[in-house]
């Protein structure tokens, strides 16, 4: 009976692994590079949302360095500034 089981088991792993595709290395880096190349570049909005961001940012460190918070997080802060820019 054992016998079995493990004929049983050596036939499934050989099922299991012939379905496997094979992993190819070269193949798979070719296509992250091909990915990364095709990358667009950010939009106009992107780009502008980016620098209201980080001018967001940059005043929130000022306040923050000043402790002039108010008792606000970033999260109210950053909702606030975005608005205003």
């Amino acid at each position: 009976m054992s016998l079995r089981l493990l004929l049983a088991a050596l036939v499934a792993a050989f099922l299991v692994a012939a379905n496997a595709p094979a992993f190819v290395p070269s193949l798979a880096l070719a296509e992250a590079a091909t990915k990364a190349k095709m990358k667009k570049p950010p939009s106009a909005k992107q780009i502008a949302a980016r620098q209201r961001m980080k001018a967001c940012g940059a005043e929130w460190r000022e306040m923050k360095k000043a402790k002039k918070t108010e008792g606000k997080t970033w999260r109210l802060f950053s909702k606030d500034c975005l608005k205003r820019k």
